[in-house]
C-alpha cells in the first residue's frame, strides 16, 4: 500500500537558504608590501597605548587587551 501512496504537500523540503555562502576565497591584499612582520604602535599616550598587526596568515580579526589596575 506505502508503493501506491500519493505525495503529500504537507511534507516537502523547506526553500534554499539564501544566507548560505558561495564565494569562500580569501581575497588578496591590495598591497602585499604593507604587510608588517612586528605590530606597529598606531596610539601612545600616558593611559594607553595601542598596537596593530594584520593577522597574514589565518585573515581572522583578533583582539589582546592587557589591563592594568592600580
Amino acid at each position: 500500500e506505502w508503493k501506491a501512496a500519493k505525495p503529500t504537500k504537507e511534507l516537502h523540503l523547506p526553500p534554499p537558504n539564501e544566507f548560505i555562502p558561495t564565494k569562500l576565497d580569501l581575497e588578496k591584499s591590495p598591497d602585499p608590501t604593507a604587510d608588517a612582520i612586528a605590530p606597529v604602535i598606531i596610539k601612545d599616550t600616558p593611559l594607553m597605548r595601542l598596537w596593530y598587526k594584520r593577522d597574514n596568515e589565518f585573515m581572522l580579526p583578533k583582539a589582546f587587551i592587557t589591563l592594568d589596575l592600580v
